[in-house]
Parts: C-alpha cells; sequence; structure tokens
C-alpha cells in the first residue's frame, strides 16, 4: 500500500510538474485525461489553470519562497486569497507531492539556506533576497538545475 501511495504521490508531482509550463487550454486537456487528481484538488487545480497567464506579483512570490518548505501550508485557500499565484499553485502541488513520494530533497534545502546566508551577509534586503531565491526555486524541479541557476545570480551580483 506504501509503495501505491508513493507512486500515485510521484505520478500527481509529475503532472503538476507539466502544468507549471502549460498554457490554459494545456492545463484543462492534461486535467482532463489524468487519473490521479479528483474532488476539491482537482476544482482547485482547474481554477488555477484558467488563470496561469497571471504573474506573480512580489507579494506573491515573497509568499511562494516562505511556504516552499512548509508542508502543512493550506495551498487552496491561499489560491482563493490570492496570496499564492496561479502558476506558483502547480509548483507548490508538484513539490509536496514528490516529498510525499519520498523523493524530498535535502539539496534544496540547504541551496535556499545558502542563498540567503550569502544575500545576508552580502547586505542584500529581504526582497531581493526573496526574488532570488523565487528565481531559483522556480526555474525547475530538480537542484542541479537550481544550483546553476544560483551560480549565474550569483555571478551577476558579483559583477
Amino acid at each position: 500500500a506504501a509503495t501505491t501511495q508513493a507512486q500515485q504521490a510521484a505520478d500527481k508531482s509529475a503532472l503538476f510538474t507539466q502544468l507549471t509550463q502549460a498554457s490554459a487550454a494545456q492545463a484543462a486537456q492534461l486535467l482532463s485525461t489524468q487519473p490521479w487528481v479528483k474532488g476539491e484538488e482537482l476544482n482547485q487545480a482547474y481554477q488555477a489553470a484558467g488563470q496561469v497567464h497571471q504573474t506573480a506579483s512580489v507579494a506573491q512570490q515573497e509568499w511562494f519562497v516562505n511556504n516552499y518548505f512548509n508542508a502543512s501550508v493550506n495551498l487552496a485557500h491561499a489560491l482563493e486569497q490570492g496570496r499564492c499565484a496561479p502558476r506558483d499553485y502547480f509548483r507548490l502541488q508538484a513539490v509536496k507531492h514528490r516529498r510525499q513520494s519520498g523523493q524530498d530533497s535535502l539539496e534544496e534545502k540547504w541551496l535556499y539556506d545558502g542563498i540567503t546566508r550569502w544575500m545576508k551577509q552580502q547586505g542584500f534586503d529581504e526582497e531581493t533576497t526573496a526574488q532570488a531565491a523565487y528565481d531559483v526555486l522556480t526555474v525547475a524541479n530538480d537542484s542541479s538545475t537550481q544550483l546553476e541557476r544560483w551560480k549565474k545570480i550569483k555571478t551577476l551580483f558579483m559583477c
């Protein structure tokens, strides 16, 4: 049973990862053909799909960064309240289900901690730090791509 649940969580994570890159029409089609997301979670995914054209505000980016490692955050409520951008809703769902599948990456947490520590040591304000962390955490769903993005950002800051 645990293996089945882990596989279902991995399948949901893969679906939500696809949704992070999809247009509204593509997202609706993906949601209509998948068997894993049901009920209220499916309704919320359709709601987010219809709004994926909206870009995340600075406040939504900061909320995303502050809740990226928060396993108990109510994503549906945050989406409804406008605290979470629609595309970020998909990103956080992908992360949540990836962790539920047993694929939690300590590397992401260490990278985030390194970003915030370095930015603080260099005297950057919280908003700039959150924007850099947001850019790194949203670039991909794997730590190697995130690390490459951070190296590029850090190089730009050092110029």
